[in-house]
């Protein structure tokens, strides 16, 4: 092996696929990706000062994971190889992974990996009314929802008993870790024009622009 090595290895790290960009969103539990490189090899004896590959999660070294035993080199060389991991356990939210390999020249690599993990939970509405009900010029709804994590698009349609839709609201609400929002409507239709007194159906979808699910609930409104 060249004793003339004073580089660490070449890491390239990723999760789930390699179009991962650093500080992305990605699902619960993702699979960190490593392909290793060195002129010299990596280090997965644990010998000499080095101590192979290592992941430090969000700068805890209690939270210290040796990976030695998950590398592999690629076919007929020691100078690359590749290891993959899932990272489980973490709660929703940011998170940070120190990446730190060594090489059989005792020569080290640091890389840090930033995300944020969306919650395992199913997107799903708790809570839906409006108020108030009975309205005579304006109502709110307010939604109540599982998850904090996600940036909800709420998308109200309001519908005649015979099933013709009168009035669609769309909005993209800033959530700043909420579990609830409220939407304000004039009682007006896509026409502009107040609707008749009476009884409404209406039907809230609730989506994640973080990671698309989507939850529905309906209730009824009573216009005097």
């Amino acid at each position: 092996m060249p004793s003339s090595d004073n580089s660490g290895p070449v890491i390239k790290a990723y999760l789930n696929n390699e179009n991962f960009v650093d500080g992305q969103t990605v699902p619960a539990d993702p699979v960190l990706f490593l392909q290793l490189s060195d002129a010299s090899g990596i280090n997965i004896a644990g010998t000499g000062s080095g101590k192979g590959i290592t992941v430090v999660i969000d700068g805890d070294a209690s939270n210290t994971y040796l990976l030695n035993n998950l590398y592999e080199a690629d076919s007929n060389t020691y100078q690359r190889g590749r290891l993959q991991w899932p990272v489980t356990g973490l709660e929703a939210g940011e998170h940070r992974l120190l990446i730190t390999v060594w090489d059989a020249n005792n020569n080290k690599t640091e890389l840090t990996l930033h995300f944020r993990m969306l919650n395992k939970e199913k997107l799903a509405i708790t809570k839906l009314f409006n108020y108030p009900n009975p309205f005579v010029n304006s109502t709110r709804f307010h939604v109540e929802y599982n998850r904090g994590d996600l940036r909800p698009e709420l998308n109200i349609r309001i519908i005649s008993l015979f099933g013709q839709e009168l009035k669609t609201i769309r909005a993209t609400i800033n959530s700043n870790g909420s579990r609830s929002s409220d939407i304000d409507w004039d009682g007006r239709g896509n026409n502009g024009a107040m609707l008749p007194p009476g009884i409404y159906i209406y039907q809230l979808q609730l989506r994640s622009a973080t990671d698309d699910q989507t939850s529905v609930k309906c209730g009824k409104l009573l216009r005097l």
